[in-house]
């Protein structure tokens, strides 16, 4: 069920965009850079801890709608069946559901 509304919330999310004009032709990807490639340090930082009231075991890919990023856990919340949440770049979190487990 919770990939079901993660699945709901990305055709909603993705709705919500432009649509691109007929003559709109999509630029080509960069070259990816040279050097660094495998280094996490130089491309991720830490923003957020999960503690189980607010979430365990994070699902999914997050999706990022205007740099809030939005996601799933299978665990924690209140009644520990998971939670769906929003976060921003400077960590701050924002529960927007704990599921109840069964057809929630």
């Amino acid at each position: 069920m919770k990939q079901a509304l993660l699945g709901f919330c990305v055709l909603l999310l993705a709705s919500c965009r432009a649509p691109l004009s007929s003559s709109a032709v999509p630029a080509p990807l960069p070259e990816r850079p040279q050097g660094r490639q495998g280094s996490a340090s130089a491309k991720f930082a830490h923003i957020f801890s999960f503690n189980g009231s607010n979430g365990r075991e994070p699902a999914a890919t997050l999706i990022d709608v205007n740099g809030t990023l939005y996601g799933t856990t299978y665990a924690g919340g209140a009644n520990d069946e998971g939670t769906a949440f929003a976060l921003t770049a400077s960590g701050s979190q924002t529960l927007l559901h704990s599921f109840k487990g069964g057809k929630d």
